[in-house]
């Protein structure tokens, strides 16, 4: 348990990071975004046998280096933290309304607005770097994501409701046009749908599928009486795949077929994704989904000794980073989610202890217990302060 004295005001904690202009931070991709990390990336994918030594040598350099010295450059803008800093204040907006934080909320989705890739036809957001996935793969920074976009649609889906404006109406239409039409079918039956994470036909990934279905049953009060029926179908669609991938344990892997399983981050993401999903779109079954997959967390990723979650239920997975943010966060916000306020209260207060230190807040913390990316907005922060609001928003309405 943690003193009461050294907790930190949340509020003071969101609306230090959320009420800033300038977004743009260090990320745990940077090394990969410079020239050398490419060319190692395209090499490992064209020949393992050459690719790997390089590869495992920069990924060790990053991990005990950090040379954020070297790559000031690097630092961006993610759209994702945009969305998450919008619906952080917005969270907290109710409990204490504040004309300054409602025109930072004004910005953060502007700037969204105002810097949509150009890639796809509808609205859509990525990364912003090129990033390859695959040999025959590279996503530019023009690339939109499913996943992204799905942040993005929900931050301007709960502006629309809190305001009742419809003043970012066109950006959800173009979102809905993308999600509903540009993504292609990977694989599909008479009952169930995967979709892919862009324009192309690149990869199955499963928390794509779940940010998808929650990005349409957002959007579905603002389709045509046409698109309603197709999201309605399209949602069940992408239930019934991951209901159909979810293993017997309750975990999901992170490309089905593949061994690799979800992070925790995944695993809460999706569950969390198929709660908020099942209020408004009847899911038969969700709520043994849900069970089954919570229990996989709690059981398997819950580190009782320090009280937080642990990245993977494989040891050898997790030697780098034994304990993320980002993973945490996702824990938290499904917990808050499932209503069980009391333990994301306790979470956060280990989060606290672990992640924060004189005011900053840092996303990993490697096996000799070193904390590891400090304010990395991307690599967890922004999600933190994403679950942070909720929780403030729950102990409220508690």
């Amino acid at each position: 348990m943690v003193p009461a004295f050294l907790l930190m005001n949340p509020k003071h904690v969101i609306e230090k990071y959320c009420l800033r202009c300038d977004l743009s931070s260090h990320d745990s991709s940077d090394l990969w975004k410079t020239s050398l990390g490419l060319k190692t990336i395209r090499l490992n994918y064209k020949s393992r046998l050459l690719g790997l030594p390089l590869l495992s040598f920069l990924k060790f350099f990053d991990f005990m280096v950090k040379p954020s010295w070297l790559l000031k450059n690097n630092m961006q803008e993610y759209p994702e933290v945009r969305a998450n800093c919008a619906m952080s204040l917005m969270n907290i907006y109710p409990i204490w309304p504040d004309k300054r934080n409602m025109d930072m909320i004004y910005r953060h989705l502007y700037w969204l607005t105002t810097n949509e890739c150009m890639g796809s036809k509808g609205s859509g957001w990525g990364n912003n770097y090129l990033q390859p996935i695959s040999r025959e793969i590279e996503y530019s920074p023009q690339n939109a994501l499913a996943s992204v976009t799905a942040v993005c649609v929900e931050a301007l889906c709960k502006f629309k409701e809190l305001e009742k404006s419809d003043e970012f109406d066109s950006a959800l239409y173009g979102c809905l046009d993308f999600l509903l039409n540009e993504l292609q079918t990977m694989e599909k039956d008479k009952d169930s749908i995967a979709v892919s994470c862009s324009t192309e036909k690149d990869l199955i990934e499963t928390n794509v599928q779940a940010a998808v279905m929650k990005a349409l049953a957002c959007l579905y009060p603002l389709a045509s009486s046409k698109e309603k029926a197709e999201i309605t179908l399209r949602v069940k669609k992408l239930y019934n795949y991951l209901k159909k991938i979810q293993m017997k344990d309750g975990c999901w892997k992170m490309i089905p077929g593949h061994d690799i399983p979800v992070s925790c981050r995944c695993c809460c993401n999706i569950l969390t994704d198929i709660a908020a999903t099942a209020t408004q779109v009847n899911l038969p079954g969700s709520q043994k989904v849900i069970n089954k997959g919570w229990r996989y967390v709690v059981k398997k990723l819950f580190c009782e000794h320090k009280g937080i979650f642990k990245r993977y239920n494989d040891h050898k997975l997790s030697r780098f980073f034994r304990y993320t943010l980002s993973d945490n966060a996702a824990a938290m916000h499904t917990a808050i989610m499932l209503g069980n306020v009391e333990m994301a209260s306790t979470l956060n207060q280990n989060i606290e202890k672990y992640f924060i230190k004189f005011g900053h807040i840092y996303s990993r913390i490697d096996q000799f217990g070193m904390r590891k990316n400090k304010d990395y907005l991307r690599d967890g922060v922004s999600s933190y302060l994403l679950a942070l609001s909720e929780l403030i928003k729950a102990e409220n309405i508690k």
